[in-house]
């Protein structure tokens, strides 16, 4: 039995002690096959989302950032004046367990350079490898890809390596998004490499510093975390989305920062003083009230036993959770509701 308690504190555990006691809580932030609980949770949205962005024919979709609240999907970033945003955005609502989608994505006057197309073949299949999803063609910037996928993360990990080369303008493939965020060989992979002090660079650290900036944000009051988006590439991490005021942007850019592994922050939340998003005085039951229907609600998490108070605005929720993933998720969603302030996270999880 593991018990997770102040968000402040699991941080400062994980920083004494290594990545180990966080691993399997942050690898996540979903069960590892969707059908396991029932509705997506946040990670798979946003994994199966990316997937449909990049075989959107949207056109260039290299700087879409992409991030999912309960279903919620939020779209930031920059694309060509040729990039179709409505094609991006159907994609995305057309994914299992996305609710709405907000468009954040910003137009630029960008022309891709001319790239001769041997040399976009030569790294595509540079970017590919020997791997299960292997390259099938390239015409006219189009990358045909074809194999299989062992899970999510892979897929999302190939897409970005193919979309990020100068001359790919889309990507048409053949590969059925398997049911799989992770595999158990990569999980183990992963704990063995924390052991050592190491990490699994790629889509899966991305994963763990995604959660683990937005566990972190969940545990400051001076963060409106529900109204900040985050999103990680090769180990930088984008905020964006809208807050009330300066302070709150850049108290969530500083705690980014100090999130281990975090290589750089993009801050690209905008300030908008007519977002409102917490009473001057608190409403200590009724936000409970608010916390727990939420979680009763939300389908992953509508089986799990558990007891929630608030006090000045601090969410604390005790009971059982089914794995480390639902522990934080719950963590994450109670932050969402409005007059929560902080999240102390003191569910155990029973193996």
């Amino acid at each position: 039995m593991r018990n997770w308690s102040a968000v402040p504190f699991v941080f400062r555990f994980a920083s004494a002690r290594g990545w180990i006691p966080v691993v399997s809580l942050l690898l996540a932030c979903v069960a590892p096959r969707a059908e396991a609980a029932g509705e997506a949770l946040d990670s798979w949205t946003t994994a199966r989302a990316k997937i449909a962005i990049a075989t959107s024919q949207a056109g260039i979709v290299r700087d879409v950032w992409v991030d999912a609240m309960q279903g919620r999907v939020t779209l930031a970033g920059k694309v060509p004046l040729s990039t179709d945003v409505s094609k991006i955005v159907s994609a995305v609502e057309k994914v299992q367990g996305v609710r709405e989608v907000r468009s954040l994505l910003e137009r630029a006057d960008y022309v891709p350079p001319q790239v001769d197309p041997g040399e976009v073949l030569l790294q595509v299949k540079e970017a590919l490898g020997d791997g299960p999803i292997r390259l099938e063609g390239v015409s006219d910037g189009i990358v045909q890809i074809g194999g299989t996928a062992p899970s999510l993360l892979d897929q999302v990990g190939a897409y970005q390596k193919v979309l990020q080369i100068d001359g790919v303008r889309g990507i048409e493939s053949t590969v059925e998004p398997p049911d799989v965020l992770y595999t158990k060989e990569t999980r183990q992979k992963w704990v063995e490499l924390g052991r050592k002090g190491e990490s699994m660079p790629g889509p899966y650290q991305d994963l763990w510093l995604t959660g683990a900036v937005k566990l972190r944000f969940a545990g400051y009051p001076k963060i409106p975390a529900r109204t900040i988006n985050v999103d990680t590439r090769n180990s930088v991490v984008m905020l964006f989305g809208v807050v009330p005021n300066q302070e709150g942007r850049a108290a969530a850019g500083r705690q980014a920062e100090v999130v281990d592994r975090v290589e750089r922050v993009e801050n690209q939340v905008q300030v908008d003083p007519r977002i409102d998003i917490a009473a001057s005085k608190a409403d200590d039951p009724k936000t409970e009230a608010a916390v727990k229907e939420a979680l009763k609600e939300y389908g992953p998490l509508a089986s799990m036993q558990n007891t929630v108070t608030v006090k000045d605005g601090v969410a604390t929720l005790k009971g059982a959770a089914k794995t480390d993933e639902h522990a934080l998720a719950a963590a994450l969603l109670a932050r969402s509701v409005d007059g929560v302030r902080a999240v102390r996270n003191e569910l155990t999880v029973e193996r």
